[in-house]
């Protein structure tokens, strides 16, 4: 999917994949509480239930969106990055040690 997508193809889409793909058992709650603005498996979507500016809510939502997961993103890179920095020290370190003891 697009960034640009709007409300409706992205409900409607999201409740045809859980028809496709069910939501687990845990998601229990979560899905009666979303099934009240029509957004469940096999639902369709009705944007009647979304108040305001639709377009322009819609836009700092996914803008909001982005930032944080670009942040979250980051801190993933950095601990990964500096996970492996650990991993190839200690690796060389076993080297050193294997090269030492033989």
């Amino acid at each position: 999917m697009t960034p640009n997508v709007d409300p409706i193809t992205f409900f409607n889409k999201a409740n045809e994949l859980m028809v496709k793909n069910s939501p687990a058992a845990a998601d229990k709650e979560m899905l009666e509480k979303i099934a009240a603005v029509n957004i469940g498996p096999g639902m369709e979507f009705d944007i009647s239930v979304l108040t305001g500016d639709v377009a322009e809510n819609w836009k700092t939502m996914l803008t909001e969106i982005r930032l944080k997961l670009i942040k979250e993103g980051q801190k993933f890179s950095k601990s990964l990055v500096s996970g492996t920095i650990l991993v190839n020290r200690s690796e060389i370190s076993i080297q050193n040690m294997l090269i030492v003891h033989w």
